[in-house]
């Protein structure tokens, strides 16, 4: 394999499902471009997230470093900064020689995503309120007069969509492609009305309303499969602006010289196992990630099935480009996989999450051991045990049937917690007891549409199982 490749490019899709793409068994048609990449290329099949959701998983990938060291767990608005002795990509490829640049709106969300970018295009940066609702369109802009500017010398680009996702609204020729049901306001469709007794409704009415415009204003659709079929349409808007960026590769003969990687920060959930239309957990959808690695000197249709995490693609990159990997990081290169030099990379997995719920699972063969610190909105068990052979959708606890594959994974888990913790605070722990930060977007909500008592009677519920800290009233 050629080591040393001149330019690097991640193509970070925000919130995308990797079992949304045609490469990973998706059959509708969302993803032409990353399928045609996945089969010339590199397809890892089971990578992990090690945090999310999008403030995490970004800085998981960027630093090699799990969230449990780094802080970041969650969208905490007291955490401003990381601590410079953290290890940092493009700081790293910026000492290193390569111009980095990055096209993303994050750092409206915080400050140390701009760490060692030369050059960091915000496109929102006039209006940080629309940081989520960027268009693919708006990033290429700027990322194809990147490639052009700086062809001749060595680059580090990274391109970050959000059009997948929520409000799921693609532009409007993409409506429609996925749809394949009747009337999407049809008032006899019932696929939503058990999520409407939730009091995280009144978090969601807007961006459903959002993601429906197209039906009409103040149209809420009633089929949840419309608001799939939008997700799927900005999959496919995305898949296009990603055969644009490749169109001006190949136009000034880069592709040989580019090593290429797509994934995501994280998934999203359509109600199974819990969730509707978000990332709160640490279910399949949500921690289950693509990853596809692309350059022609790359073996085709290579599909490899160990466990990766996110945090293993920094050193990946490292690797292939040639230089020492750091120490004081938690990934591993990747590289002894794809040369075929070993067949198990990483025995097990573990991800965390601390915004819409305080989890932490362990994964080990078909085994999935969670525990949940703090359910949110939720029911979740305690700890549950999933076969995920039998349950993709972690829908069936089969704790009691499993004890002591459940105390072994336990076991591992916390073995593993305490080694990376030393002396410090479990970050997760400590979000959970000062309150995950969704409780107080959904309580504002709930303020706004003038429905106080509703929270009222929840809040009251949860300081009985959590304590007063856990809430706001």
């Amino acid at each position: 394999m050629k080591i040393g490749f001149k330019n690097i490019i991640i193509f970070l899709i925000d919130t995308l499902r990797a079992d949304h793409l045609g490469c990973y068994g998706y059959p509708k048609n969302t993803s032409p471009n990353i399928d045609k990449l996945a089969k010339r290329g590199i397809m890892f099949l089971k990578c992990y997230g090690s945090d999310v959701p999008t403030q995490p998983g970004h800085t998981a990938l960027l630093s090699a470093t799990r969230g449990i060291k780094t802080g970041v767990v969650t969208h905490d608005p007291d955490q401003q900064t990381i601590s410079r002795e953290i290890f940092w990509l493009p700081r790293f490829l910026g000492e290193n020689g390569w111009k980095t640049i990055a096209v993303s709106t994050l750092q409206s969300m915080k400050g140390w995503f701009v760490n060692g970018f030369h050059i960091y295009i915000n496109p929102m940066a006039h209006d940080p309120g629309m940081l989520q609702q960027v268009d693919a369109e708006d990033i290429n802009r700027y990322a194809v007069k990147f490639i052009e500017k700086y062809r001749d010398g060595k680059f580090f680009l990274y391109i970050h969509y959000w059009d997948p996702h929520m409000y799921y609204s693609p532009p409007e020729k993409y409506s429609w492609i996925f749809y394949d049901g009747g009337d999407p306001l049809d008032p006899l469709n019932k696929s939503l009305d058990k999520y409407k007794k939730d009091i995280k409704w009144y978090f969601h009415e807007r961006q459903l309303l959002m993601s429906s415009k197209i039906l009409g204003e103040n149209c809420i659709a009633t089929d949840i499969n419309w608001y799939i079929s939008q997700y799927d349409g900005e999959i496919r808007y995305v898949d296009d602006s990603i055969g644009e960026i490749l169109d001006k590769l190949d136009e000034h003969s880069l592709m040989d010289d580019t090593l290429i990687i797509i994934t995501s920060d994280h998934g999203e959930t359509f109600g199974r196992p819990k969730i509707l239309f978000d990332h709160g957990d640490v279910s399949e959808p949500v921690i289950k990630l693509p990853l596809i690695f692309y350059n022609p000197v790359l073996e085709d249709s290579l599909k490899i099935e160990s466990f990766v995490q996110s945090i293993d693609i920094t050193p990946t990159i490292i690797d292939m480009v040639g230089l020492k990997i750091p120490q004081n990081i938690d990934g591993k290169s990747m590289l002894p996989l794809i040369n075929k030099d070993v067949d198990e990379f990483r025995k097990r997995v573990y991800s965390n999450t601390a915004m819409w719920t305080a989890q932490r699972t362990i994964i080990e063969d078909k085994w999935k051991l969670v525990e949940t610190i703090d359910s949110g909105f939720w029911d979740y068990p305690d700890i549950g045990l999933y076969n995920l052979e039998k349950d993709p959708f972690e829908e069936n606890n089969v704790l009691e049937d499993e004890k002591e594959i459940a105390i072994n994974l336990y076991n591992k888990m916390y073995r593993w917690v305490n080694s990376q913790l030393g002396l410090k605070m479990d970050p997760i722990r400590y979000t959970a007891w000062k309150g995950i930060p969704s409780l107080e977007w959904v309580r504002r909500n709930c303020i706004r549409k003038n429905v106080y008592g509703e929270w009222i009677k929840f809040a009251e519920k949860r300081i009985k199982k959590y304590g007063k800290t856990s809430v706001k009233i």
